[in-house]
């Protein structure tokens, strides 16, 4: 049976995520919030020190970086290589990472596509 994705795309701050959970329950699906893949990857390259010309490094690091997406008593909780880091990806030093977003794009997509298991793990 084919698994249906919904994309919601749209400038920072404009909402995507509030109408994507009300969307998710209303229609009965889960919630994935691509946007939490992205800062926890931003995280990880900041706990490496790494920049954003360090692309080779940058690259190689989501080759070996294990994100989790789980759902934990109706509420989204991201884990990076087993740590949790839902509340250290959402620190402003952080998400003022754009630049990092459109590096990981490509393993992001690679991960979006493994994420639609049972599990609900990514990658």
């Amino acid at each position: 049976m084919k698994q249906l994705i919904i994309a919601i795309d749209g400038p920072a701050g404009a909402g995507k995520s509030s109408v994507a959970k009300r969307v998710a329950q209303a229609l009965g699906y889960r919630y994935l919030d691509t946007g939490a893949l992205y800062r926890a990857l931003a995280w990880k390259a900041l706990q490496r020190g790494l920049r954003p010309q360090d692309t080779r490094y940058i690259i190689e690091m989501t080759q070996e970086t294990k994100v989790d997406l789980l759902q934990h008593d109706g509420e989204q909780r991201v884990l990076v290589d087993g740590q949790d880091v839902t509340e250290a990806i959402r620190a402003p030093e952080v998400g003022n990472l754009p630049h990092l977003s459109l590096l990981f794009l490509r393993y992001a997509k690679y991960c979006i596509g493994n994420a639609i298991s049972e599990t609900w793990r990514h990658c």
